[in-house]
């Protein structure tokens, strides 16, 4: 998606070929005590070797937590905006999901095609471009080695990219072969798997670009690769409390072919998994192409767990557009972020998804430039 750059308040500019490195010292073991707080809490597990941290600060009787002293986005507070709709009181329900989130899972290994972990603890994240068309110069590296260094340090199991890793106008495929190769280079930061999504950004000169010789496409498919010859996928993990499948929606290479692939595939994941990821680049409201509101069609015929898209940039929980509260928006992977009031949450950043004891999926939202933790919420397994 095209769109005006928008500086976070008190962030110094970057040289975006210039990759800081990870910070340390004080500041970083307390950033790091912060985001372990919410994955250690009440499971004998503790950084350092001390004492268990201590639960998230009140969530004002929601299942979503707001990071302790951090104030709302957007004028407003993010987790009355999606309702109190757990009964429990605020330290009885903080200790509830300390206990149900339990400590960092055991692990396994999740590779190109699949897996096997004790609990899932994955990354996500979307939308990693620059700011102008052939823009290469300019091209976001250090942030997203940031996330990808950050994703590492979580000690996630993989990652789920959520589209557009380009802005290639050229025919000439050196500028989209030059920006996807920074995207994986950058990748490398982290040691896992990373699962791609195709973004629209993703096509060079028209939205529906699988068959046209297009050289962005085809550099995208190049780097998927791997993990798959087509531009959406399925693969599975297998959890120890059920089968997670994951399937990769391509917005801007869909056929009736893509079309069956998902009918078929959802059906199949409805009877055998326990958890139903689904990633797609393009949010619920997009309407850039008629298959948009048809594959959110097929979808809601199926169970969910969580749907995971990008495309505008900036981090929204959908909770509008999807009741069920299972919908995630989050483009902030180094593009050039919306500008206000036409976002949620206005900087550079990442989630995870964390597979609880309990069964439910515990989300964490962070804040690439400092650690921060900026929105935190859980939701039943379907």
């Amino acid at each position: 998606m095209q769109g005006q750059a928008f500086l976070k308040p008190g962030r110094p500019s970057r040289d975006t070929n210039d990759v800081l490195p990870t910070p340390k010292g004080p500041s970083m073991r307390a950033h790091r005590h912060l985001v372990l707080a919410s994955l250690l809490a009440a499971a004998g597990c503790a950084a350092d070797g001390g004492s268990a941290f201590p639960p998230l600060g009140d969530d004002g009787g929601s299942d979503d937590l707001a990071a302790p002293g951090r104030p709302d986005l957007a004028g407003r507070d993010l987790a009355a905006q999606k309702g109190a709709d757990l009964a429990m009181p605020h330290g009885a329900q903080d200790m509830a999901v300390s206990q149900g989130m339990g400590g960092k899972p055991a692990g396994g290994n999740v590779g190109a095609k699949g897996g096997q972990v004790d609990r899932l603890y994955f990354a996500f994240h979307g939308d990693v471009r620059p700011m102008n068309c052939d823009d290469t110069p300019n091209y976001p590296t250090q942030i997203i080695t940031s996330i990808f260094q950050q994703e590492g340090q979580q000690g996630v199991e993989f990652a789920l990219d959520l589209g557009d890793h380009m802005f290639a106008c050229s025919s000439n495929s050196k500028y989209a072969d030059d920006q996807m190769n920074l995207y994986m280079t950058a990748s490398h930061s982290l040691p896992k798997t990373t699962f791609l999504t195709m973004g629209n950004h993703e096509c060079r000169a028209s939205m529906i670009c699988s068959n046209n010789g297009d050289v962005n496409y085809a550099a995208f498919l190049s780097a998927l690769a791997p993990i798959s010859k087509t531009p959406y996928y399925s693969f599975d993990v297998q959890t120890s409390a059920g089968l997670a499948t994951f399937v990769i929606v391509a917005d801007n290479a869909w056929s009736n072919a893509e079309q069956t692939w998902l009918e078929n595939t959802l059906s199949t994941a409805d009877k055998k998994a326990k958890y139903t990821f689904i990633a797609r680049h393009h949010p619920i409201d997009n309407t850039d192409l008629p298959n948009m509101m048809t594959e959110w069609q097929i979808i809601q015929k199926h169970k969910y767990s969580i749907f995971f898209t990008g495309h505008t940039h900036e981090y929204k929980h959908d909770v509008a557009l999807d009741p069920s509260r299972r919908t995630v928006r989050l483009g902030a992977g180094g593009a050039p972020l919306a500008v206000p009031p036409n976002g949620d949450g206005y900087f550079y950043g990442y989630g995870t998804v964390l597979q609880g004891l309990d069964g439910h999926l515990y989300v964490t939202i962070y804040d690439e430039s400092n650690g921060n933790i900026i929105d935190a919420w859980n939701v039943p397994p379907q």
